[in-house]
């Protein structure tokens, strides 16, 4: 098989590094390209991290790794992109610690020529937000703008499929492999966005997501796109990390308000007091952006194409959801017969709840102390009810 070099000395960087982002891009920004950096040798006096760089020195120059890893990309369809090729979306290569490589699999649209909207908000959400998110994608799409999200339940789903009922393209970043579906009741709906678009990820083929992946997952939702709306979510939540993102990538940030009351409505109606702009219909965005974008939007329109429109895909019933990682998990709740008190009350809410809930939540819903609920908790994940996420949340053992 012949390889593109550059290709094989960024993959070849993108494994020293474990695929981490930050450490890919702090190598690059201090030694140079990933081909230099293969190619040299550090001496102490001129690195000041010496300990952490010195894991260059002493790294395999051997690209057999990285060969093995291209030809699996070849095998499963899956595109490499470097950061240095004009396909890559300029847009993208603009944000803090941007990916330098991108495996595609589809086909990856003009991005830069197109005009973007990334919708997200909670798996866990409403029927109403669901609707809403699934007419919105549509009448966005029909629009000329392109809908960008990430394949979770929920929001994400429901954003998908709307475009998809248009015949316009969309797009999916995933926290994991893009030949890895997560969750697997969404292969119909994989299926039918690589019709239409493409699923990239900055992670190789292969990889499972994990709670570190989302948020970073998250921040290239935010810069493939000119704007994002929250529909849904909580203040400690991952839709929230979105919005930082969006926020500190000076992007267009609109939000869907919802009632006072209402546990998904904490983080759409405080970011509208903090200034995200208020949207009750995709007119409200259109309007942002049609005088602004009138050739892109006019590429976006270009690319529907009704006779591909995929009828509407009805949400996967019976499934939970673990959101701080992403899992799905279906297993039964157990017996908590020998649970009482506070302690059974916790475990009820968390079982009940389906979802991971940070410590402020638990004891504020629970009604609980935070000393007690600490006491607790160590007692339930020494029985093995519970499971610990990073962050202090708390949610079902699988």
């Amino acid at each position: 098989m012949s390889y593109d070099k550059e290709i094989l000395y960024k993959l070849w960087l993108n494994i020293l590094c474990r695929h981490n982002p930050e450490l890919i891009n702090k190598y690059i920004e201090r030694l140079g390209s990933a081909r230099e950096i293969y190619e040299k040798r550090y001496s102490v006096k001129s690195i000041k991290e010496s300990v952490a760089f010195g894991r260059i020195n002493n790294a395999s120059r051997s690209l057999e790794n990285a060969e093995r890893l291209y030809e699996s990309c070849k095998q499963k369809g899956i595109e490499i992109i470097s950061i240095d090729d004009e396909r890559y979306p300029r847009r993208l290569a603009n944000i803090y610690c941007p990916p330098q490589l991108l495996y595609v699999k589809g086909t990856l649209p003009d991005i830069d020529n197109l005009v973007c909207v990334t919708i997200v908000g909670s798996r866990k959400c409403t029927d109403y937000s669901r609707e809403f998110a699934n007419k919105l994608a549509r009448d966005l799409s029909e629009s000329g703008i392109m809908v960008i999200s990430g394949m979770a339940l929920g929001i994400d789903g429901a954003a998908h499929s709307g475009a998809l009922q248009t015949g316009h393209i969309t797009l999916a970043a995933l926290a994991g492999g893009a030949d890895v579906v997560y969750p697997k009741a969404n292969m119909n709906l994989y299926t039918q966005i690589l019709k239409r678009g493409a699923v990239i990820s900055e992670q190789p083929p292969g990889t499972i997501g994990k709670a570190g992946f989302y948020n970073q997952r998250n921040r290239i939702l935010v810069g493939l796109s000119n704007g994002v709306v929250i529909t849904e979510g909580q203040e400690k939540s991952g839709t929230k990390l979105t919005a930082n993102w969006a926020i500190d990538a000076n992007r267009d940030l609109f939000a869907v308000p919802g009632k006072p009351w209402d546990k998904g409505a904490e983080l759409p109606n405080r970011l509208i007091k903090d200034s995200a702009k208020l949207i009750t219909s995709a007119e409200d965005i259109i309007e942002e952006y049609i005088s602004v974008y009138p050739v892109e939007i006019e590429n976006g329109l270009k690319l529907i194409d009704k006779d591909k429109a995929v009828l509407p895909q009805e949400e996967p019933k019976g499934i939970q959801i673990l959101e701080a990682e992403g899992r799905v998990f279906e297993k039964p709740k157990p017996s908590f017969e020998k649970f009482e008190g506070n302690s059974r009350i916790i475990l009820e809410y968390l079982y009940n709840n389906k979802e991971t809930v940070h410590i402020d939540d638990l004891s504020r819903e629970c009604n609980v102390e935070t000393t007690e609920l600490s006491f607790i908790i160590i007692q339930l994940l020494m029985e093995k009810m519970i499971k610990e996420y990073p962050g202090e949340y708390y949610g079902p053992m699988l």
